[in-house]
């Protein structure tokens, strides 16, 4: 497995760095989950749409998608370092990955039956 942090990133840090990613997507996304200045009206305020949490959901799952990825594909990768077998199309989907090719350290072959 990859060591994704060094010994000096701290987990606010890391929490803090994801909120300004998210945020920064949010906002050039704004026009998508909050009503804009007068668009309701003469006089008012910005008002978040209905959609916010949706919204957000997505924004939050883009960003940690890779996180997620990377964990299942490298249990997979323990799994079968483990002599488990994996289906072929399982085993080219990690490949495809992790950019692996047959001559690659790491790389999985499948089995079909």
């Amino acid at each position: 497995m990859d060591n994704w942090f060094d010994n000096e990133t701290l987990a606010n840090e890391w929490y803090d760095d994801m909120v300004r990613r998210i945020s920064w997507k949010a906002f050039e996304d704004q026009e998508s989950w909050i009503h804009m200045l007068g668009e309701l009206g003469e006089g008012r305020n910005p008002k978040v749409k209905d959609n916010f949490l949706e919204k957000f959901s997505e924004y939050f799952d883009a960003e940690i998608s890779w996180l997620k990825w990377d964990m299942i594909y490298n249990m997979l990768a323990d799994y079968y370092n483990s002599d488990i077998d994996v289906p072929q199309w399982l085993a080219d989907e990690y490949n495809d990955y992790f950019g692996l090719k047959e001559d690659n350290r790491g790389y999985m072959e499948g089995t079909d039956d």
